[in-house]
């Protein structure tokens, strides 16, 4: 007859294995199912989930399990937001507005790099042989905002990289906001930009 810890344990065990894809995916499923109402302005939509995680409470007693949870990170852009939604199960259990803002995604610095595309200065050096683009946080994120940083650098000897360009991307309104061309030794201000200056 299996004794009470070894039952324990292997409750514990389900509740801290690794999350896979498809609870993953459900999770997902769950959290846009209950912000779709939100989420929706005039027949339009623009959000983006960042993520699923794993989230394991701790148990207020150790003879007590603790509760098995995924937190899904959505940005809202149309309602300026950045929503952690915790789903148990099926079920969402919580539903709140970051004051902060979370890591940049791979699919936003992707977006910010299309829109750079569109400076036709920047579309140049993005085309020359040794450039590359690498993402940075910039100035000061106020909450509702969603703005990306975005170096061109080339590679030169001894492995260092010059910096040819710094540009400013607000995502939720989807524009460039200021270039900045350190080699022509001036801040290139798009318009309807609100910084002249990168930090």
């Amino acid at each position: 007859m299996p004794s009470v810890t070894s039952a324990f344990a292997r409750r514990l065990k389900q509740v801290l294995k690794p999350l896979s894809r498809s609870e993953a995916a459900r999770a997902v499923k769950a959290a846009i199912q209950y912000l779709e109402p939100e989420l929706v302005r005039d027949g339009t939509s623009r959000f983006r989930v960042l993520g699923a995680e794993l989230a394991v409470t701790r148990p207020k007693s150790r003879e007590v399990i603790p509760r098995r949870q995924i937190e899904v990170l959505v940005i809202d852009y149309l309602n300026r937001r950045h929503v952690r939604i915790v789903v148990e199960g099926a079920r969402v259990v919580e539903a709140r507005t970051l004051d902060s803002q979370p890591a940049l995604g791979r699919e936003e610095i992707a977006e910010a790099t299309r829109l750079a595309a569109a400076v036709p200065e920047l579309r140049k050096l993005a085309r020359q042989r040794g450039v590359f683009v690498s993402s940075y946080a910039p100035g000061q994120r106020q909450p509702g905002q969603r703005r990306v940083g975005l170096y061109y650098l080339s590679t030169e000897r001894k492995g260092r990289a010059a910096v040819l360009a710094a540009v400013e991307v607000d995502l939720v309104d989807q524009r460039v906001l200021a270039v900045r061309l350190p080699g022509q030794g001036s801040t290139t201000l798009i318009e309807g930009g609100t910084h002249g200056e990168l930090r």
